[in-house]
């Protein structure tokens, strides 16, 4: 189960101007206002939206989900070690059911495989069934950790909670335990791993404890020694 270790929202809204009807990174440009400027966000398919701003001129943009959240996260471009990791963070948080994972002790399950769901289907899920455990998907987010992407990210109840999606939802993670700041040197294993772990239950810190054990029945997954091993592995 996550923890809620959230860095400031970026104030910024990836946009692509019309008429284009495909997004890519290249394309994408951020609008001067934030996201907080904005009139309305509209869905156009589960994977485009278009936020009208509340600027003189009502500037209408579209924008891809995934590549406005690749935007954010420039870093794990054709990172093979962050997919790695997240492999890691997977096994220790969601096992064999990996994207469609829904925490074990929920007594009421969603109506649908959570990759078939909007983020906006799995918050209405979450305040229909209060009382129960509800973190969800490959990384098992928690609903105030997804609020909170949301919010960062810009992203509208209309956008589908795809394989694709939680990886990047991940990826933001990532950056707030300091991947950057590791993988240039200036900071240590020991201290980035501790730092994913107040992050992912699932991972202990070097105590050899999950960061929340024994508290809404967490616990780590993986030992300490098994989790150096792998991570001395991807981060060779």
């Amino acid at each position: 189960m996550f923890g809620t270790k959230i860095l400031p929202a970026i104030p910024l809204v990836a946009a692509l101007a019309l008429p284009t009807q495909s997004a890519s990174a290249k394309e994408l440009s951020f609008l001067s206002s934030t996201q907080q400027n904005a009139d309305a966000v509209e869905t156009v398919d589960e994977r485009f939206y278009q936020l009208r701003t509340n600027a003189g001129d009502h500037m209408l943009a579209l924008a891809h989900v995934d590549d406005m959240l690749h935007m954010i996260n420039p870093v794990f471009a054709d990172d093979t070690s962050s997919a790695e990791l997240k492999s890691l963070i997977a096994l220790a948080e969601a096992g064999p059911q990996g994207y469609d994972a829904v925490q074990l002790a929920a007594r009421i399950l969603p109506p649908r495989r959570p990759t078939e769901m909007t983020l906006g289907e799995i918050l209405d899920w979450v305040d229909a069934t209060p009382g129960q455990h509800h973190a969800i998907g490959r990384y098992q987010i928690i609903p105030n950790t997804l609020r909170e992407l949301m919010r960062r990210g810009g992203l509208p109840r209309s956008a589908r909670f795809s394989p694709s999606m939680q990886d990047d939802l991940a990826d933001i993670l990532l950056r707030d335990a300091g991947y950057s700041s590791f993988a240039r040197g200036e900071m240590s294993r020991v201290q980035f791993m501790n730092n994913l772990a107040l992050i992912w239950a699932g991972l202990p810190t070097s105590t050899g404890l999950s960061a929340y054990h024994g508290y809404a029945g967490n616990a780590a997954s993986i030992t300490w020694p098994v989790y150096e091993q792998r991570m001395t592995a991807i981060f060779r």
